[in-house]
Parts: C-alpha cells; sequence; structure tokens
C-alpha cells in the first residue's frame, strides 16, 4: 500500500485511446484502509461506460497478498467476450 494507511495503492490510466493500465505493484493490503474493493468496481465501472477496448493489468513486482485478481476477474467474466 501507499505510505499511509488510506493511500490508494493502484493506479488506473488512459495513455491511449480506448486503453486503460491498471498498475497493481501489490495486493498486500492488509493493514491498509484504503477500500480496494471500491476502487476496483468504480474503475471497472469507468471502463464500461467509457466502452475501452483494451485493459492492461500491470502486475509487475506484484508478489501476491489478498485475493483482488479475484474482483478482477469476475468483473471481466460476467461481460461478453
Amino acid at each position: 500500500a501507499g505510505a499511509e494507511p488510506d493511500a490508494p495503492a493502484f493506479e488506473l490510466t488512459f495513455p491511449k485511446a480506448n486503453t486503460a493500465v491498471l498498475r497493481m505493484p501489490g495486493w498486500a493490503l492488509y493493514n491498509s484502509k484504503w477500500n480496494w474493493k471500491k476502487f476496483i468496481d468504480d474503475s471497472m465501472d469507468d471502463l464500461a461506460s467509457r466502452k475501452t477496448e483494451n485493459l492492461i493489468l500491470d502486475i509487475r513486482g506484484n508478489e501476491g497478498g489478498l485475493d483482488i485478481g479475484d474482483a478482477i476477474i469476475s468483473r471481466i467474466a460476467s461481460a461478453d467476450v
């Protein structure tokens, strides 16, 4: 997590048209007060409203932690492929 217990640990950016990058350097948020579930839900809603065609999950250096990937996959899998 960030330096503060409620600091955002992930970042969603849009470097190109129709492309989003979700940077997730770690999922070890056990002691974090930051609401990562809301961030994921809000981000997935944002991607859907923008009709973003490409999502890059940047998990370089991520050594795991909570089951945050499950929250993302459940949102992606529930949509038409």
